[in-house]
């Protein structure tokens, strides 16, 4: 899925080159680490936090390799859910798309509130607390509407 730069403004542009540059650090620290599997320690995985970003770019690797297709449809709803809670509007267009796929219409449901909060307030507002973010007046009142978290 392409996305031409000219329809990005230049705050969008700038977190997809910056999301792309973190990815590509990111790839190569877990290549290093697997490569370190075979021989001496293998730390990365060692930390909570390495493990996680393992998970978010197993996941991008696999649909950006097309593997994601071969797999059930309650195996990629799976893989897919990485794109589901991210904070970044781009990485929702993609998972508006991925959730698109015939069979995943409940989770296509859920995607599309998520987008929505993200295009709202740029972030999820649930986080915030456990982030150490100050949260906005505006994101308060709606953490207090019924049906604001899932």
């Amino acid at each position: 899925m392409g996305i031409a730069a000219q329809t990005l403004d230049k705050k969008c542009l700038w977190c997809l080159l910056n999301m792309r540059k973190q990815l590509f650090i990111l790839r190569r620290r877990i290549l290093r680490a697997f490569e370190a599997k075979k021989g001496a320690g293998f730390e990365f995985s060692a930390t909570p936090e390495g493990q996680l970003a393992e998970i978010i770019v197993l996941a991008q690797e696999l649909v950006a390799s097309g593997q994601d297709r071969s797999l059930p449809v309650e195996q990629r709803v799976f893989a897919y859910m990485p794109y589901m809670h991210s904070e970044s509007a781009l990485v929702h267009v993609q998972a508006a798309v991925l959730f698109s796929q015939p069979g995943m219409e409940g989770n296509l449901d859920y995607e599309l509130r998520h987008q929505a909060i993200i295009n709202r307030f740029g972030r999820y507002p649930h986080r915030n607390a456990i982030l150490g973010r100050t949260s906005t007046a505006e994101e308060l009142a709606f953490l207090s509407e019924p049906g604001s978290s899932f």
